[in-house]
């Protein structure tokens, strides 16, 4: 999995998208999809600059319990890019056209 550290931070075309910030890793925005509405919004507020706390309160929940959400949508977030890289070279090895992403 690439991780935002080994992004060449100079490299003017790569820009890395709010979602990419806030998970930590390069991630497609159409896996932003595979979430809950309620793991969209912690996402939304994280892109927005919220901590983990002050996500907690908007919910009025710990901030352990937002930590906790936050790691399982990575996982989440991850296995979706891994799924839809694997479907794209299923449908390259089979010669269909079409879009994965």
């Amino acid at each position: 999995m690439t991780k935002l550290e080994d992004v060449d931070q100079n490299d003017m075309f790569k820009t890395i998208t709010p979602l990419e910030s806030a998970v930590g890793f390069l991630v497609a925005e159409e896996t932003y999809d595979l979430l809950t509405f309620r793991e969209q919004l912690i996402v939304d507020l994280l892109c927005a600059g919220y901590t983990h706390a002050e996500i907690g309160n908007v919910f009025n929940v710990s901030q352990p319990s937002i930590s906790s959400s936050v790691r399982r949508l990575r996982f989440k977030l991850a296995d979706g890019k891994l799924q839809m890289i694997l479907e794209a070279r299923q449908m390259m090895r089979e010669g269909r056209s079409g879009s994965a992403f």
